[in-house]
């Protein structure tokens, strides 16, 4: 009695519970249609969203290529006069090299005299130009700015030795001439006699002479300090055109990226 009272039981439990509730246990989750078309509203949403994004990153694509063409053809004047600039410097520099030359090997033939002075030290005249042409940094001009950025560095360090020895050349053949010419004043006036007008006006010609031909100098001088500014000048802007073009290249590969990534979408 005791076991057929626990039958009934179980057979009451099983059947108190549901097979439909059974059968949604079993049976996964769908989506409902509101639940659905919320989501394509979402994602027509997104896709708008992407599009307007796209349409403003064209626009943007497109302003950069006409500021690259822009920069690009302002570009090539400048290219054309660093290369005539730099052909012109090219021919001056081996024709400085060869005048140097000639002239300091004239000087040697006419004969060295030595200084005035007992130390061997150089005359006032001659220490005042070489610390004029050092405090203006003719050596750095004159080596820095002789070869462009696209030379090799054999080339560029080929041209910075010319460079110094034309200078070094030019400097000696004047202090030769300064010398030759105060060698020649000192035993000019130590033999000839000073009395008489003609005499006199021709040692004071040949001052005046010489004090031009150091003026001319310097003048020349300072062009050449003139030139190299603007050489200087068109060097910096070049500079400055390649980083902008270099950073318009990396913001135009930048967009091209983006809509690689939007178009994949």
């Amino acid at each position: 009695m005791g076991s057929t009272g626990e039958a009934d039981r179980k057979r009451r439990h099983f059947a108190s519970i549901s097979p439909t509730a059974v059968d949604s246990k079993k049976q996964p989750f769908s989506p409902t249609s509101e639940e659905k078309k919320l989501d394509t509203q979402v994602l027509q949403f997104q896709n708008q969203k992407l599009l307007q994004k796209l349409e403003a990153q064209k626009v943007e694509y497109s302003a950069f290529e006409n500021k690259f063409i822009q920069l690009k053809n302002k570009q090539k004047p400048y290219d054309s006069t660093l290369q005539v600039a730099n052909k012109s410097w090219e021919v001056l520099i081996t024709g400085l090299e060869s005048c140097a030359i000639h002239t300091q090997e004239a000087g040697r033939q006419n004969g060295e005299c030595a200084p005035n002075t007992e130390d061997g030290a150089l005359f006032p005249a001659e220490d005042a130009f070489l610390s004029r042409l050092m405090e203006t940094g003719a050596t750095e001009s004159s080596s820095s700015n002789i070869c462009p950025v696209q030379m090799k560095e054999d080339r560029e360090q080929t041209a910075s030795e010319k460079s110094g020895n034309i200078l070094h050349n030019i400097v000696v053949a004047i202090n030769d001439l300064w010398c030759l010419k105060d060698g020649l004043y000192a035993v000019a006036k130590k033999d000839l006699p000073i009395y008489g007008s003609c005499r006199q006006k021709a040692f004071c010609d040949l001052e005046s002479e010489v004090k031009n031909l150091r003026l001319a100098i310097g003048d020349i001088h300072l062009n050449h300090r003139s030139l190299v500014r603007e050489l200087q000048s068109h060097r910096d802007i070049d500079a400055k055109n390649k980083a902008e073009l270099k950073r318009l290249k990396g913001n135009f590969l930048y967009v091209v990226r983006i809509c690689l990534f939007i178009m994949q979408l």
